[in-house]
């Protein structure tokens, strides 16, 4: 008969030889200092293409010389754009695939011609970097996902709220102004009840079609309910902000929604609330929400400022 302990310490014996093989070729790899072993080690560190990009310039500028390096790339309806240098008249193109999808361009330039040598080490560089770019793309389409409203393309309640906390310590670390609108459709259950839900939904679109087109590139809008909408202004005091809120109440008033031989009009009633400096997030939110709670209780479709016109409510919202 075979003899099992004898057996099992040689297996025993042979996983730790391998285990020690393992360790060994670890140590190695993290020893060596060529870079293409530089590279690998990096790329694995970050998924944000940005960070991406700069190490790879980092790690090329090392042995080939460039002047000007180039990534871009689009994501749904996103640009991404990351520049390196200045430029000069010679200049290489790679278009990035892997298994036949595309994830971007890069430009490298200077003023110098490229030899054949330093275009192949390129090209190996390239061909480490790509996973990273296919996972970097792939992380950042997920995590966009994750914050966009699936019906209307706008940025959803997780995005609102986020960048809600990001503008308000922006305004108050630059002491610049900051403004919020809520809008809520009038009576929107109205239109579901009687034209059907997917007519409701062809309002929501078209709904957010005006408000991008009445607020500018550095204003965010978000769809943060069923009808309810807020749009965030940065770099806009009192005056500008119910200017911005009076345009998006015109717009929606005068919109009118083909649905079969019919068209559906609808109103939208809109509370407004700048930024002060002794409110929390939630308090901006609550001081807005004052404000829109207004305008559907003095007969929906107007406008509402919380400083003023809920004054007494603003202070108590400030207290809490």
């Amino acid at each position: 008969m075979p003899n099992s302990q004898g057996s099992i310490t040689a297996l025993s014996g042979d996983r730790e030889r391998q285990l020690t093989d393992i360790r060994q070729a670890r140590q190695q790899w993290q020893s060596r200092n060529d870079i293409y072993t530089r590279l690998c080690r990096r790329v694995t560190t970050t998924l944000s293409l940005n960070e991406l990009w700069g190490i790879f310039a980092e790690e090329l500028a090392a042995v080939i010389p460039f002047e000007r390096m180039q990534y871009q790339h689009k994501l749904a309806d996103e640009s991404i754009v990351f520049t390196s240098g200045k430029g000069g008249p010679h200049r290489c193109e790679y278009r990035l695939m892997l298994e036949r999808k595309h994830y971007g361009e890069l430009i490298l330039s200077r003023r110098l011609r490229f030899e054949d040598d330093e275009l192949q080490l390129v090209e190996e560089l390239l061909g480490i970097m790509i996973t990273a770019v296919r996972n970097a793309c792939e992380f950042r389409e997920i995590k966009r996902a994750a914050l966009t409203d699936a019906l209307t393309g706008l940025g959803n309640k997780r995005a609102f709220d986020e960048a809600l906390v990001r503008q308000r310590a922006l305004s108050q670390r630059h002491g610049q102004p900051a403004a919020l609108i809520l809008c809520d459709l009038d009576h929107f259950k109205v239109i579901n009840d009687t034209w059907g839900h997917l007519a409701g939904d062809k309002v929501l679109i078209a709904v957010a079609r005006e408000l991008l087109a009445a607020t500018r590139l550095s204003d965010s809008v978000y769809r943060i309910g069923g009808e309810e909408f807020a749009i965030l202004l940065p770099h806009n005091d009192e005056a500008s902000a119910l200017e911005v809120a009076e345009r998006i109440r015109q717009r929606i008033m005068t919109l009118q929604v083909s649905c079969g031989d019919h068209r559906i009009e609808v109103t939208a009633s809109l509370g407004v609330a700048r930024l002060q400096a002794s409110l929390s997030s939630e308090q901006w939110v609550e001081l807005a929400d004052l404000a829109l709670y207004r305008a559907k209780s003095d007969g929906r479709n107007r406008v509402v400022n919380a400083v003023y016109e809920v004054n007494a409510d603003a202070q108590a919202c400030q207290q809490a």
